[in-house]
């Protein structure tokens, strides 16, 4: 008997031990920037700490902000060791702005207009109070007594940060033909205060010059659940002809009325949106036979009202006896030998767009006089490689070394016989003329190197002895004098340094000026630069024409265009002038102008499945991947993702607990944290709105971006179907039935409905009779074929089925169609014929639609097969619930004598 009041006195020990240990909690509020010493309060008298005054207390700051905080161990009061800053105490990440440049005050005219956008953000995204946690232990002398007191502070926000941009301006560019209602995104301002001392508007002034280039634009400020989303709003038409950039001022005011300033500059590009328009032109003209070659005819003049280099016009025209330079179409072949006395000649306008657009005319040119007879032969040459020539002398460059029979110039002869030969005179040891027949109708001949030479070592001797010879091509009576001239040897020719040349640029809204110089070698006289036609992708490179400095007068981007081949060419001003081409590759190189972006907003996931086993499931479930793109190069174009929050939407009440997600910063994927994996149901919200950060890593600044990715659950077939009652108001309890009168076999019949929350075919249900299991072997029990279904959802019941029986029972189930799995339901209906037969009759009513029913007796009971009834408790349980409860009140008997014998 002594061995157990030990063995009880120790378990009461214990037992008060564990009991003499408490916590508590006290709140204080303190305002931020309070001065050092400030007093809080004292956490032992707040907590209503009842001590025996005489035993000394041990006070202790045991956890939390020391440095912050001081804790009297003597008295228990709390004070502030130095100012409290809430910014530093609770803000997540503190990124101090950089060095801003000297603020600047918004000056307008008298009456401008200034457009505001109000940020709202909701209640129910203000972002926590700043508290700091502390924790205070407080023991009495004998250490029987302990507290531990959480102290919680509220730290009180000041409007003591001023609203700034991180940029010092902002820079776009806009195409002319963008359509009104365009937004554009804009930068936020940055306050580190709290909503209601944060960022209340924002506010647009318009100081373009002139003053109609103004009320352009307006800003709009969506606010979102943890963001404003801050546009630029194209609300009228830019023209570039009419205002080529707009300045504007965008600035943000807090609570203090305290302004961040931004300045924004909007370029606008020109783009070809007009044709040339002919003014005034001349469709019919009359021209003499015997003009003069050279002649002015007439004067056309086209006009393009786009700007720049879209609105220059060049004219260009079909005929071979006529050109038009600078609008002016002059006779360029004599007409005496004209055979008609009409001609139609088209001349086009031009303009310098990408890609140009053109405006054609069709002159009538009557011309008057007699035709002349045949006069003398033209003989035209063209050399290898360079231009052809016709007239009475012509430029030949000769190689300095060939082998026989190469190939050095070309000669065709106009206005003549067919049939006619031609000749050098005097004739030359290395040269000769072979006649090659008719090309396009024209006698044609090729000057060949009659036997090989090389000339290199006797250049100077040998070119002027060519240069000093009188040598004539004669074709009948016509002849044409060559100038021969020879070639330069290697090294001392018209060349530049390098066949290909690579540069590098990196990409600029602003234009690129003089950053590579061609630079030929060898030239003669002036050498004038131009780029080549077959550079159709090169037209934003500009060459001058003398210094041969290249240029991108409108900027260049890299994301559009990578980089640049062109070819260009030299010519100097030899007789006859020598051109040489240069290949240049432009790279281009990249920076940081382009914000990250996702590729997809909404994506559909499976909802959780019930029935899977989830036990198997890893610690996260991945849902789905994030696909961030950013069109820059390198770490420009490498992004960073964070995931700043998440709702959930439809079907949502106020206790629905959002499910703890995580996003990858690496790999994109969002996963949710297995034991919230059930949350996912379809049937309790449609789906999850997750806040996504993107951040580049591009310098020397990040460009950031935030958006909102849905993500709907998809269904699946997890949900059993339910029967309901005929009103769908219970559950299947008590179905009245109806005596069928319209039939010609009586019997009887109900309304069976049954609902499934899954959607589509997991949710569609088809109810059918079973034989199911006999729990009663003396209660009929109905046969599937006795019992009919309808596809409504009524069951009808043959009256001599359950007549003279005393109990018929029918097993029904409702089955869903899902296509992954079925699931089912089961419920069995009892028949009692022995009602009130004279009432059932009373009720009787066709076999028509529910709807159209009226309300009847029931005389027939659904019973659940889970459903069992329970006995009254036997004797022997209600001895052991009294031993029970005895039991119980000696222990705690027993514990309060310990405790007693204790404290004495």
């Amino acid at each position: 008997m002594a061995l157990s009041h030990l063995v009880i006195a120790i378990l009461a020990l214990r037992l008060f031990k564990s009991d003499a240990t408490s916590t508590k909690s006290v709140h204080y509020i303190v305002q931020e920037e309070c001065d050092p010493g400030t007093y809080i309060g004292n956490p032992v008298r707040d907590a209503s700490i009842n001590l025996d005054d005489k035993a000394p207390l041990f006070i202790q700051l045991m956890f939390g902000k020391k440095d912050i905080f001081l804790l009297n161990e003597t008295t228990g009061d709390l004070r502030t060791t130095q100012h409290l800053d809430r910014e530093s105490l609770c803000s997540r990440v503190i990124q101090p702005p950089r060095p801003r440049s000297p603020r600047r005050s918004i000056e307008r005219e008298a009456g401008a207009e200034v457009k505001y956008a109000n940020v709202v953000v909701p209640s129910h995204a203000s972002p926590q109070k700043c508290q700091v946690e502390l924790s205070v232990v407080v023991r009495a002398g004998d250490d029987l007594l302990e507290t531990w007191i959480n102290v919680h502070i509220v730290v009180q926000d000041l409007n003591d940060n001023r609203p700034f941009f991180e940029e010092d301006a902002w820079n776009l560019t806009l195409s002319e033909l963008t359509t009104v209602g365009s937004t554009f995104r804009l930068p936020q301002a940055i306050d580190m205060d709290e909503p209601e001392h944060s960022i209340l508007r924002y506010g647009l002034v318009d100081e373009s010059t002139p003053a109609s280039c103004r009320q352009r634009f307006s800003i709009t400020c969506r606010s979102e659940v943890l963001f404003c989303d801050l546009r630029l709003v194209l609300e009228k038409p830019v023209d570039f002809e009419h205002c080529q950039q707009h300045n504007l001022v965008l600035f943000a005011e807090d609570s203090g009325y305290t302004k961040a300033v931004l300045p924004l500059y909007v370029k606008i590009r020109n783009e070809n949106e007009h044709q040339p328009r002919f003014i005034q032109p001349t469709t019919q003209l009359t021209v003499p036979r015997d003009s003069q070659v050279g002649v002015i005819i007439t004067r056309f003049h086209a006009e393009d009202e786009d700007g720049g280099q879209d609105g220059t016009v060049a004219y260009t025209t079909n005929s071979s006896f006529f050109q038009v330079a600078d609008g002016k179409l002059t006779l360029t072949r004599s007409l005496l030998h004209y055979s008609g006395d009409r001609m139609n000649v088209f001349v086009t306008a031009s303009d310098a767009g990408s890609p140009p657009r053109h405006a054609t005319i069709r002159v009538v040119v009557e011309v008057t006089g007699q035709e002349a007879e045949a006069g003398p032969l033209k003989i035209s040459v063209k050399p290898l490689g360079g231009e052809a020539v016709t007239g009475p002398e012509a430029p030949l460059v000769i190689p300095i070394s060939a082998e026989k029979g190469t190939f050095v110039a070309l000669l065709w002869t106009d206005g003549g016989a067919s049939k006619i030969s031609c000749s050098l005179q005097p004739n030359i040891s290395h040269f000769f003329i072979e006649e090659t027949g008719l090309l396009m109708g024209k006698p044609t001949f090729t000057l060949k190197v009659r036997q090989s030479y090389n000339f290199t070592e006797k250049f100077n001797q040998m070119n002027s002895l060519f240069e000093g010879r009188d040598v004539r091509v004669v074709c009948a009576s016509s002849q044409m004098r060559l100038r021969l001239r020879l070639a330069r040897p290697p090294g001392q020719q018209f060349r530049f340094p390098e066949e290909q040349v690579r540069v590098h640029v990196d990409e600029s809204s602003s234009p690129i000026l003089g950053f590579y110089t061609l630079v030929p070698l060898n030239g003669v006289g002036e050498v004038r630069f131009a780029r080549d036609r077959t550079s159709v992708n090169c037209d934003q490179v500009h060459i001058h024409p003398k210094l041969g400095t290249l240029s991108i007068p409108f900027g260049i981007d890299r994301e559009h265009t990578p980089e640049l081949k062109c070819r260009f060419s030299a010519s100097d001003s030899d007789k006859p002038p020598s051109k040489i081409y240069l290949n240049l590759l432009i790279s281009v190189g990249d920076i940081n102008d382009c914000a990250p972006a996702l590729s997809k907003l909404v994506y559909t996931v499976p909802e959780f499945d019930s029935f899977a086993e989830s036990n198997t499931l890893p610690l996260w479930v991945p849902l789905l991947k994030i696909n961030p793109i950013d069109p820059d190069a390198g770490l420009n174009g490498s992004v960073s993702v964070e995931l700043r929050g998440a709702s959930t939407f439809g079907n949502v009440s106020e206790n629905t607990r959002i499910p703890e997600l995580r996003l990858s910063s690496e790999s994109g994927e969002v996963s949710v944290r297995a034991k919230d994996y059930p949350l996912l149901d379809r049937e309790e919200i449609a789906g999850i709105l997750l806040f996504i950060y993107l951040c580049d890593f591009g310098s020397p600044f990040r460009l950031s971006a935030t958006y909102e990715v849905k993500v709907y659950l998809e269904d699946v077939n997890d949900n059993s179907p339910v029967f309901f009652d005929a009103n769908s108001k219970a559950l299947l309890e008590n179905m009245p039935w109806y005596r069928s009168t319209n039939d010609p076999k009586p019997g009887f019949w109900t309304q069976i409905s049954v609902f499934d929350p899954d959607q589509g075919e997991n949710g569609t249900t088809v109810l059918t009779v079973v034989k199911g299991r006999q729990e009663d072997p003396d209660e009929p029990r109905l046969q599937p074929h006795q019992v009919t279904i309808f596809d409504d959802g009524r069951v009808w019941v043959a009256e001599e089925v359950v007549r003279g029986a005393s109990r018929s029972v029918a097993h029904l189930r409702a089955t869903d169609r899902g296509s992954r799995r079925q699931l089912h339901s089961d419920a069995k209906l009892i028949v009692d014929p022995t009602g009130d037969q004279t009432g059932r009759h009373e009720h009787s009513r066709p076999l028509v639609p529910p709807s159209h029913r009226p309300s009847a007796r029931r005389i027939v009971q659904i019973e659940d097969k889970a459903t069992a009834s329970r006995g009254p408790l036997s004797n022997v349980h209600i001895i052991l619930l009294f031993v029970g409860v005895g039991l119980v009140c000696c222990i705690l008997a027993s514990v309060c004598i310990g405790c007693l014998v204790l404290r004495k």
